[in-house]
Formats: structure tokens, C-alpha cells, sequence
């Protein structure tokens, strides 16, 4: 680790570089570009970014860019075969049956960012990879990645874990299909290190894939963002002629996922111009800035080696097999730091599968019967003896509520049966999530605004101080937002906590992001964004 008076000299120069606009060249114009800082405090680990491209269905992001080159604004245009779907969708609709297409770009793939230092780069709107007319732009799928319209950055710890992400695809018929190497069109913005960088960066390695890789069997951390702001019809919908859209180049809206599990200390914040009269406010960090080591120690507590709360059982891949999960480390490679700990929607979503996956992702998975940990059998026992007896203590009160709403919208709104066995109740309620099969929102179903609001009450009811401890309805929220300290999404609405958007300010502009591991240097404001408190649960929660 290097002296505190240079990171501080760091994180200044940093900061001068993100205010400046930058634009680079492109076949057919020229492209916006935000920049991305992220900065290792960790003193023994070395991280591995890597951005995730657009791959949603239509990219309304694009749409509204190119407004002005759209020549049908009936078309569903600027379509990506999404690796969720497995669709495509070229003008009139309908499916190609083409494999889907995953973009990533690897940020200093070689020798990662080690510990004390940092990397800058520069993420274009978007990058072009065909040729294009005013008659066939955003005619056809793929033609340009964007990256700034709902990204995510996987963040690994170690060469092991990067290494098998990368080498991890797959077709849908099973069949191994090395990482394609992504050759942009001559001219294109790519992903490239910003001025600025003290330290080796690396060009960003760019490629594309045709399944997604399994997330679960190698840890990692997760961040979001989402880099300007378009209006105009939802994606995928028509749009009428004359209608109009329009995109804010400046909006930046980023958050940090906990929702599937927390693995590394995560901090996030808008790079602002400090004309902007809420800068004081609005450069406020989200995350959490405790060292890496406390967290592997806390996480290590919570987990008790499975005792009171499942892990993720890690999977290691190999080269020559790069798609089958091993239990011990291939290749002569080092073992991944753990542990990481799942949230609750994922302990009831993957414990109860029968048969389990083999190996494991949770340690809990034992074909049904769970072996949940202390914890987390507590939470299933709070909840059985709310909805089966006459307890009506206020925890008891509001999961009587969530479970009448749930046990309503499954059997009338979605017309599936009286109600579902325990475990999917459980998967679906700690997930706010519909059921399987049913073609419905929650939304549909009456006393959604209730409901919704007691169940982000009870996710805050740590914050109350239950006489019975076995009232805690959710121990893995208390151990992100009171425990780490972390501003991370603990559950799916979990926004008032854990989601950020900055404004655009006339005369003022929002251009980018810092990020950093395990501690608070290179954060231009090192006050942090609220979290709750048992004051304001009705503002987070209404």
C-alpha cells in the first residue's frame, strides 16, 4: 500500500479527468462516453472487473439516440438476441432462432488491479460492430453493444474466479463453445483506459458468448448502473408515428446488488460537477467501505461454516473442461477467499430443489431436506407459526397480511390451486416475486400497496428490537444494512436503501462512476447516503 498523501493526490486527479467530457471516434459519429474509476483498498487481494453489456430485447437506450435515423418508428429497431429469452426480434416481430449473444469487456484482464492501486476507464455509449445504412440501422440484432443502458459489473477477487467466467460457454445444445473474440467496426468507441491512469492499464478484452455462465459456483460481487435517460414508450413497446423521444445524456442511476448474495465491500458514487447545487447530497456514497478482511470475518461468523446460515458452495473449472464444475481448485490454481453468503430469497429458492445440484451451489442443498442453519430454520419457524396459529404479536400481524396477499394472488389472481406448499410460498414472498405460471403481476392482486409496504416493514424490523430474537424475520438484511454498514440491496425492493440517481442540473453534467474495494480512498465525498433507521422505516417503505 502506497502513502495516504498520494491516494489523496490520486483520487484529485481522478476526479478533474472524470469532470471533462470526452468523445471518441466511431464509424458513423461521434459517441458519448462516461468514465469509470475503480480503486483496491484491499491489502491482499486482487480484483477483476468486468463490464457486462446491453442484452436486454429492445434497447430503448439506442432507440431515442438514433431517433432522428429510425426510419420506421413502428419497427421494434435495435433489437439484441437476449441470452435470457433466447429470442430475437427483427422488424414485425417473431424469432430468428439465432444463439443468443452475451457481450463482456474484461478490464485489465491480465494482471487484474492490485491491491493499493486503481484503473480508469473510459465506457462509451456504445460500441458498433456492422456496417450500417439509414435502411438497415437497428434493423438487425447486434449491431452495436451498449454499455451504458441497465450494465452490470462483476467484480472477482483472484485470477481462479476470473478465469473461469471466462472460460465458461456454452450452446443450448451442451456443446462447448470457446469465448468469440469481438472485432468492432473500424473506427468504433470500445471500452479503453482513460487518461488519468497512474498505474499499468491495460486495454479491456472484449468478447461475446452465447450462454450465461454459472454465477453461483464462482463468487463474486455485484454492481449496476445506468449511464443517461431515455423516454418514449417501455422497450419492446410500438411506438405510434410522431412519437417522440428524447434521452439526458448527464443521468447517472447506479446501486450495488446484494439481492443474490454478498461476497466483497462494494462502494459506489457519481463522478459531479460541484456547480451542482445537491453535489453535497448527491456525490454521498452507496455501499459499504469496511475492509475486505472484516467482511470475510463477519460473513464468516454469520455463516458458521453453514451451522447458522448457507454459503455458496464454490465450483472450480477447468481448461479443458471449462464448463464442468469440480470441488477442489483445476489447473494448479489457488482456492477462492470465501466465504460468500447467499440473501434469504436465494436460501428458499435453492435449498428445497429436488434432485439437488450436483455439486451443491448452497450448502444447503440436500435433496429437499434442508439443512438451513440455525438462522434461517428460525425464519421458517417464525413464519409457520405466524400463518398457523392465533399470534397476533406485530410481527405475526404483518406476515399474517403478506401471507393472505400472496395465498389471494396465487389462488384467484393466478387461478393456481388453494396455495402453494410452504417452500414456494417462502421463495416467492422473501423474493417479492410472482408465482411460476402465472401470467399476473402482484400487482393485479387487491391490497398489493399494503402488503408491499408491511413487507418492506418486516424487512426492517431488526431495526425494532424484537423481544423474541426468534422474531427477526430476515437476519441476512440486518447482517447487510446494520452489520456491514452497507447501502446494498438486502432484498428486490430494497430501493429507498440501496438506488441512486443523480439528476441532470442545467449547466452541470454527471460523467461516471468511482467504485471502490474495501475502503474509502478515491471517494471524492466519503459521506455516506442514508440508511434506515427505526425513524425512518415509513419513508424508506412508503
Amino acid at each position: 500500500m502506497f502513502k495516504t498523501f498520494r491516494r489523496r493526490a490520486i483520487s484529485i486527479t481522478a476526479f478533474v479527468f472524470a469532470l471533462a467530457a470526452y468523445y471518441a471516434g466511431n464509424a458513423n459519429a461521434q459517441v458519448p462516453t462516461k468514465i469509470i474509476t475503480v480503486y483496491n483498498n484491499s491489502k491482499n487481494d486482487t480484483i477483476y472487473p468486468m463490464l457486462d453489456g446491453f442484452t436486454g430485447n429492445v434497447d430503448l437506450w439506442m432507440q431515442a439516440q438514433f431517433k432522428d435515423k429510425v426510419s420506421d418508428v413502428n419497427t421494434q429497431t435495435f433489437c439484441n438476441n437476449s441470452p435470457v429469452l433466447f429470442t430475437d426480434c427483427p422488424p414485425g416481430g417473431g424469432t430468428t432462432g439465432k444463439p443468443p449473444t452475451l457481450f463482456r469487456a474484461y478490464i485489465n484482464p491480465n494482471k487484474g488491479i492490485r491491491p493499493g492501486e486503481f484503473v480508469s476507464i473510459t465506457v462509451p455509449f456504445y460500441t458498433q460492430l456492422t456496417a450500417t445504412t439509414p435502411a438497415t440501422l437497428g434493423k438487425s440484432s447486434a449491431q452495436y453493444i451498449d454499455w451504458w443502458n441497465g450494465q452490470r459489473i462483476f467484480f472477482y477477487d483472484g485470477v481462479t474466479a476470473v478465469n473461469g467466467a471466462f472460460n465458461y460457454n456454452v450452446d443450448q445444445n451442451g456443446k462447448i463453445i470457446p469465448p468469440t473474440p469481438v472485432t468492432p467496426i473500424g473506427g468504433a468507441a470500445v471500452p479503453a483506459c482513460a487518461p488519468g491512469n497512474m498505474f499499468n492499464c491495460e486495454a479491456p478484452t472484449l468478447v461475446s458468448y452465447i450462454s450465461i455462465f454459472t454465477t453461483g459456483s464462482i463468487p463474486f460481487d455485484l454492481a449496476e448502473y445506468t449511464f443517461a435517460a431515455a423516454e418514449g414508450p417501455p422497450p419492446g413497446g410500438l411506438r405510434p408515428p410522431g412519437t417522440a423521444l428524447s434521452i439526458d445524456l448527464d443521468k447517472v442511476n447506479f446501486n450495488i446488488s446484494a439481492v443474490d448474495g454478498i461476497y466483497l465491500p462494494i462502494a459506489m458514487a457519481a463522478v459531479l460537477d460541484p456547480k451542482d447545487p445537491a453535489y453535497a447530497t448527491d456525490s454521498e456514497y452507496l455501499g459499504t467501505v469496511i475492509p475486505v478482511e472484516t467482511v470475510r470475518a463477519i460473513l464468516s461468523t454469520f455463516s458458521n461454516s453453514g451451522a447458522s446460515w448457507p454459503y455458496y458452495y464454490p465450483s472450480y473449472f477447468s481448461k479443458a473442461q471449462p464448463t464442468t464444475a469440480h470441488t477442489t481448485p483445476q489447473d494448479g490454481n489457488s482456492p477462492y477467499p470465501l466465504p460468500k453468503v447467499p440473501s434469504a430469497n436465494v436460501v428458499f429458492a435453492e435449498s428445497y430443489k429436488v434432485p439437488a445440484p450436483a455439486p451443491p451451489v448452497l450448502s444447503s442443498d440436500t435433496n429437499g431436506t434442508p439443512m438451513l442453519g440455525t438462522s434461517a430454520q428460525e425464519m421458517v419457524t417464525l413464519w409457520t407459526k405466524c400463518t398457523t396459529s392465533n399470534d397476533m404479536s406485530p410481527t405475526c400481524r404483518k406476515i399474517k397480511n403478506v401471507f393472505n396477499f400472496f395465498k389471494l394472488n396465487y389462488s384467484v389472481t393466478c387461478g393456481l390451486g388453494e396455495q402453494p406448499d410452504t417452500p414456494t410460498m417462502l421463495r416467492e414472498v422473501y423474493g417479492w416475486a410472482e408465482f411460476p405460471g402465472c401470467s399476473h403481476r402482484l400487482l393485479d392482486t387487491d391490497g398489493y400497496a399494503t402488503a408491499i409496504a408491511e413487507f418492506c416493514e418486516l424487512q426492517y424490523n431488526y431495526l425494532l428490537k424484537p423481544k423474541d430474537p426468534k422474531d427477526l424475520f430476515n437476519p441476512y438484511a440486518r447482517l447487510v444494512h446494520e452489520t456491514l454498514k452497507s447501502n446494498a440491496y438486502a432484498f428486490s425492493i430494497d430501493d429507498k436503501a440501496a438506488f441512486k440517481g443523480v439528476p441532470s442540473v442545467p449547466g452541470t453534467s454527471s460523467n461516471g462512476l468511482i467504485i471502490t474495494i474495501g475502503g474509502p480512498e478515491g471517494l471524492v465525498n466519503t459521506n455516506q447516503a442514508p440508511l434506515p433507521t427505526v425513524e425512518t422505516i415509513s419513508k424508506f417503505c412508503h
